[in-house]
């Protein structure tokens, strides 16, 4: 058994889980820690929110034109 570190007592708070939600609700790092996985090491860039989406929305229009041929609007 290594005789290194702190006391349990001394760290309890950080590693019982409990101050983990706040870097969730308020989005600031220095209370706690938090979670990444080993994923984090494939992520590449982040795109905006209108990449992902345009090429759906475009998609769903084609369809939906083609589906509307004959229609009155």
């Amino acid at each position: 058994m290594l005789d290194e570190g702190a006391p349990f007592e001394d760290i309890r708070e950080l590693v019982a889980g409990i101050r983990g939600p706040e870097v969730y609700e308020s989005g600031d790092l220095d209370p706690s820690g938090w979670s990444a996985g080993m994923v984090q090491g494939l992520v590449q860039d982040v795109p905006s929110a209108r990449e992902p989406v345009e090429p759906m929305v475009s998609g769903a229009e084609q369809i939906t034109s083609g589906r509307r041929v004959g229609y009155i609007v």
